[in-house]
């Protein structure tokens, strides 16, 4: 029987901000699993720059992220969770007997958030996630119902 997703949080940052991952919840633990990192943009001629502009080779860029993300996710799309983790050595779990706790804070001066588990591995480890404004009713919905008694704001 396989594992069933009970819920995710798409396109949040982790680690630095050009990192992407989905964390996808299931009954015991939460996977996260990359979608787009850096290196998934391929290199841009330096004579795009020349005729195109350095504006036009960050918009090529871009394209090439986004374009590299949905195809990611397309093949990502009916593995299980086990299978995820194991697909990539940047993919990780979190199960939830090992979170201490989970924290939704507004970040300073700015409209996005942080998501931090604490999470307890031989010593406590905190996992950072950037989420933007419009993910933070979904995450705290999805979070009251999977971690409640973890689950604070800030």
């Amino acid at each position: 029987m396989q594992e069933e997703i009970l819920g995710s949080i798409k396109e949040v940052s982790g680690h630095t901000y050009d990192i992407i991952y989905d964390l996808l919840f299931t009954g015991n633990r939460i996977v996260a699993v990359l979608i787009q990192s850096p290196a998934d943009a391929l290199y841009v001629p330096s004579w795009f720059n020349l005729y195109v502009s350095s504006w036009g080779a960050k918009r090529e860029e871009q394209r090439k992220l986004e374009e590299a993300a949905a195809t990611r996710r397309r093949k990502l799309r009916n593995m299980s969770p086990d299978e995820l983790i194991a697909k990539d050595p940047n993919n990780f779990e979190i199960r939830y007997e090992n979170v201490v706790s989970v924290e939704l804070k507004r970040m300073f001066l700015s409209s996005r958030y942080c998501l931090r588990f604490k999470v307890n591995m031989g010593g406590i480890r905190v996992r950072d996630f950037t989420l933007q404004k419009e993910q933070v009713s979904g995450a705290r919905e999805l979070l009251l119902k999977i971690l409640p008694q973890k689950y604070s704001e800030k």
